[in-house]
């Protein structure tokens, strides 16, 4: 019916590269949260995060290399909603304050 069977032929020294290259991403991504968290809250640590995607975004735009569509405006939307909502909601977690009134 169909061929489904497709080779890719990709130099072994290619995929070696591009295993070390995202396993030094991601070591310096670790390295770099854990040293954010060092020096601020966990709160603000995960709102920089989150808020990654509209940063990429505006710096691929501005690069040439990415274009703004529907679809890309409407995810950032509901992710900065969803920052919008983490950081101006209520929690269950006791504040300081409320703890050293007891």
């Amino acid at each position: 019916m169909y061929n489904l069977n497709i080779t890719l032929m990709i130099p072994e020294s290619v995929l070696l590269l591009t295993g070390y290259g995202a396993r030094v991403i991601f070591s310096s991504h670790l390295y770099l949260s854990n040293a954010a968290l060092a020096r601020t809250s966990f709160a603000n640590t995960t709102v920089l995060s989150y808020t990654s995607g509209l940063f990429t975004l505006f710096i691929g735009v501005l690069m040439g290399q990415d274009t703004v569509n529907v679809s890309k405006v409407v995810a950032v939307l509901v992710s900065m909603a969803g920052v919008a909502m983490t950081t101006l909601g209520k929690t269950w977690a006791a504040d300081d304050s409320q703890l050293s009134a007891s």
